[in-house]
């Protein structure tokens, strides 16, 4: 059975979960086994889910818990990083890569990889590299994009660009930022998340409507905010899997520009409030506001939340007219596999 392995950041949750709404759809319309690379909380994360939706494909899927990259150190974003100690960690990382590559290298030899997908490790990138395998970069960003902002020593950064400078194709999600440095073809994709099961949105809103999605990282300043609301309030559980059927489920979303929630919200057709104050958020920001799709607050603003007049103003808002392409996506995937079977054959 040929093996499609993806190489997945082990830096928070937002790649993987992506990475998830096209596993999904890969196993219930191929035969393909998934070899998942990622962190350890992103591969336990990425087993429960799958074990709970797609418990009859879980003999297609397999897991390497491994170090597929550094990020930010788990920082939100550049100002919270100590960069002298980025940097060491980036050395100490890449010294390492051989190592990892050998030992990914020793867990692939009897599943016959056929075709490497990275968001956004260059682990992954590497080794397909020496496994002689096409490699396709999924992403909105990379790392240089962060690096370069952070003015890292140049010889970390070249190792990045040399090593996303060897993907065959980069599918380039909308939301993204500058890529123009990759030399190879990129691809834009639209957006993906989850599948949204209406039935389960339907029991949600049951019991909690009408209602209010606020992100995650926003939950601990929530013990600080006066929020004006006529709705009753209730704290979801740290160990939700589904979040795509809760944003689907509520009137409103309060988040920070992450990704995978604002892909979830505009799929939903979820109106959205967004917090503004990271730098590296302003161009997501700055893309969404330019289309009028979301309403943006100061963190400031949220320890005096009103949401009845937040539902007034986003009556202004564009309605998302974007669509899930997870079966796009996965077809341009295959297609592409395809294609390079077949050079491969002449």
């Amino acid at each position: 059975m040929d093996t499609i392995a993806f190489y997945i950041s082990n830096q928070g949750l937002m790649h993987v979960t992506r990475c998830l709404a096209l596993i999904e759809e890969m196993v219930q319309t191929t035969t393909n086994h998934i070899y998942i690379a990622s962190g350890e909380s992103q591969n336990r994360f990425a087993k429960r889910y799958l074990d709970k939706y797609l418990s009859k494909y879980s003999n297609r899927i397999s897991y390497s818990s491994i170090k597929t990259d550094v990020g930010l150190m788990g920082q939100k974003n550049s100002a919270s990083v100590d960069i002298s100690q980025l940097e060491n960690e980036l050395k100490e990382y890449i010294s390492e890569l051989p190592s990892l590559v050998d030992s990914e290298l020793e867990k692939l030899k009897y599943k016959n990889p056929v075709l490497v997908i990275s968001d956004i490790s260059i682990l992954g990138v590497l080794v397909a590299e020496e496994l002689g395998i096409r490699k396709i970069g999924l992403s909105n960003f990379t790392w240089c994009n962060y690096y370069e902002n952070l003015n890292m020593d140049q010889q970390i950064l070249q190792v990045f660009y040399d090593a996303y400078n060897k993907l065959d194709c980069f599918l380039a999600y909308d939301l993204t930022l500058d890529l123009s440095y990759l030399k190879c073809e990129i691809q834009k994709i639209g957006l993906a998340c989850r599948k949204i099961d209406n039935k389960s949105v339907d029991e949600i809103k049951k019991h909690n409507w009408p209602s209010v999605y606020i992100g995650n990282q926003l939950s601990p300043k929530l013990k600080q905010t006066n929020m004006h609301f006529d709705r009753s309030v209730s704290r979801l559980s740290v160990n939700i899997l589904d979040t795509q059927n809760h944003v689907a489920a509520s009137e409103l979303v309060v988040v920070r520009a992450d990704w995978v929630t604002l892909s979830e919200a505009l799929i939903s057709k979820t109106p959205m409030v967004v917090i503004e104050g990271d730098v590296e958020e302003e161009p997501i920001i700055n893309i969404l506001k330019e289309k009028n799709l979301c309403l943006t607050i100061q963190e400031s603003e949220l320890y005096n939340l009103d949401i009845l007049e937040l539902q007034i103003k986003l009556q202004k808002l564009e309605t998302s007219k974007y669509e899930n392409n997870v079966g796009t996506i996965v077809n341009e995937i295959y297609g592409y596999l395809e294609e390079s079977q077949h050079q491969i054959c002449l």
